[in-house]
């Protein structure tokens, strides 16, 4: 289970910096030409994923203003129930398939039907039914 806040201390040295750098190189995400490289249920998906990664390094390295570009994007929301997805009590034995399974629950569920492919399948579906 990921760490909650208060129960870590503030990271430092490499972590905070390799972290805060990840975070970095995935704003461009967020640029307009990134519109064009698939469908848009995909990229707001990848663009919600990045936007938690972000929200959460920036609560763990102490650095809000890493989350900006997301929240000023219109992610913070989004962000912030994958985290709670992350965060939440397990309810079954297995606590990284519920995490795993409450994202792609979540995360389809913004496509609607504009992600469905010819097939009938939905964009973000991976053939088994999983991201």
């Amino acid at each position: 289970m990921e760490p909650q806040a208060g129960q870590v201390s503030k990271l430092q040295g490499l972590q905070a910096a390799v972290l805060q750098s990840q975070v970095q190189q995935n704003v461009p995400c967020l640029n307009a030409e990134v519109d064009k490289m698939g469908p848009a249920d995909v990229v707001k998906a990848s663009r919600a994923i990045n936007a938690a990664y972000a929200l959460q390094t920036a609560e763990l390295v102490g650095i809000p203003p890493l989350a900006i570009p997301y929240q000023a994007a219109g992610f913070e929301a989004l962000a912030k129930e994958l985290i709670a997805i992350t965060r939440a009590e397990p309810t079954t034995a297995d606590p990284d398939r519920e995490i795993v399974d409450g994202w792609a629950e979540k995360l389809v569920s913004l496509a609607g039907t504009s992600g469905r492919r010819p097939d009938g399948e939905h964009s973000l579906h991976h053939r088994r039914g999983h991201l």
